[in-house]
């Protein structure tokens, strides 16, 4: 598990170490100057606000089975594009909240879970809502959950589209 303080404000790149499982909370919160970081395939979890407040414009999330915990990628004013390759991913309430910059969202993954409670997931992103994010999806299934989880007022002008962007499965 990594730990907070692992960076400071003249950060900018960082590499977690393979067998690292847990981004510790707000590991990486605070780092204004962190333009990449490169994270494990054995990735389980991205604890509450792991990586709030800092400098990414894109991030990867690998791994086999993963959640993203509450505000985990949230808060984030330069992050323009997620990209979940974990096999299934877990996404938390307000997982990517007031990431303002946001306009694409990659989900590469066989299942996604959305938890209880939310369709806050992406909210205050643009125009306090999802509109302008479009959402690339690899299945129907993943679209489905998608556009269940983020309802309306939350997703008011978003798009899902299939990964190579030839099929849109719903544009509100």
């Amino acid at each position: 598990k990594t730990e907070r303080y692992l960076v400071n404000d003249s950060t900018e790149d960082v590499i977690v170490s393979e067998g690292v499982a847990v981004i510790g909370n707000r590991t990486f919160r605070d780092a204004p100057n962190l333009n990449s970081v490169v994270l494990p395939s054995t990735l389980t979890l991205l604890e509450e606000g792991a990586f709030q407040q800092c400098g990414l414009t894109s991030i990867t999330i690998p791994g086999e089975n993963v959640t993203l915990g509450k505000q985990s990628i949230g808060y984030l004013p330069n992050l323009e594009t997620i990209t979940i390759t974990a096999r299934k991913v877990t996404v938390g309430n307000y997982c990517a909240r007031a990431c303002t910059k946001l306009k694409s969202v990659y989900i590469y993954s066989d299942e996604i879970i959305f938890a209880a409670g939310g369709s806050m997931y992406f909210t205050d992103c643009e125009s306090n809502n999802t509109s302008g994010i479009t959402f690339y999806v690899s299945s129907q299934a993943i679209a489905d959950a998608v556009n269940a989880a983020n309802p309306n007022g939350h997703a008011k002008g978003m798009q899902i589209k299939s990964i190579d962007g030839t099929v849109t499965y719903y544009s509100r």
